[in-house]
């Protein structure tokens, strides 16, 4: 009988410690599942976040895409008159373009030519040959809207907000559009701007000049200080 007893207790023990090894399998194995699970849910949380910067970009480049297109939209509505144009429908188209309708072109000429400079600063009769001389010389695509938008930054210095509510452009566009027509206005410098070919005995005075009133001279008196854009000593 104790015998008997010895054996079944030792039995249950042992399926004890099985039960036990087990158990301690069976806890390792859901400890392993559960790193795992949490593993996959962090992976995913980083793959939407990753989803959600590419949905932010794919927004912004929807929107752009929106703005390029009413730009266009826009711009289609302000087309310039077929080629070939003269300085007077340039004129015109001009002062159009910055709120001068043909409505209120009925006026004296002197006046629509000083709005003209207001805005853009030479006249339109410069602005038509710039135009031929960069369609001629320039393999870049012309447009005319841009070239008058960069002609009366140059003249005003207006903000690119001012800019944008004027020509119906966004910020980026105008500050673009303005720096690459600059640039070409500029490289036209070597063609426009040329003394070769002038006569030796051909005197003449600095093409531009900045002219500022001093006093020092008033202790060497002379003609030679004359201004010839104060009309006048400098010194006075």
């Amino acid at each position: 009988m104790g015998v008997s007893t010895s054996y079944r207790e030792s039995r249950l023990a042992a399926k004890v410690e099985t039960l036990e090894k087990e158990k301690d399998d069976l806890v390792g194995n859901f400890t392993n599942i559960i790193r795992c699970l949490r593993a996959e849910v962090d992976k995913l949380k980083q793959e939407k976040a990753e989803m959600k910067t590419k949905l932010k970009e794919l927004t912004t480049v929807n929107s752009n895409l929106r703005q390029q297109i009413l730009e266009e939209k826009s711009m289609s509505g302000r087309k310039a008159p077929p080629e070939p144009i003269d300085d007077g429908e340039l004129l015109s188209l001009g002062l159009s373009l910055v709120g001068f309708g043909p409505s209120r072109q009925k006026v004296r000429n002197e006046l629509k030519l000083r709005r003209w400079r207001a805005h853009y600063g030479i006249a339109p009769k410069a602005v038509f040959k710039l135009m031929e001389d960069m369609k001629k010389y320039q393999a870049q695509p012309f447009n005319l809207l841009h070239l008058l938008m960069s002609i009366g930054w140059l003249k005003m210095y207006e903000t690119e907000e001012l800019l944008s509510g004027r020509w119906g452009l966004s910020e980026q566009t105008c500050r673009e559009t303005v720096r690459d027509y600059q640039a070409r206005i500029q490289s036209l410098k070597p063609r426009k701007i040329s003394f070769s070919g002038l006569s030796r005995n051909c005197e003449f005075c600095p093409v531009d000049t900045v002219h500022i009133r001093c006093f020092e001279f008033r202790c060497d008196p002379s003609n030679k200080w004359y201004s010839i854009k104060f009309r006048c000593d400098p010194s006075n």
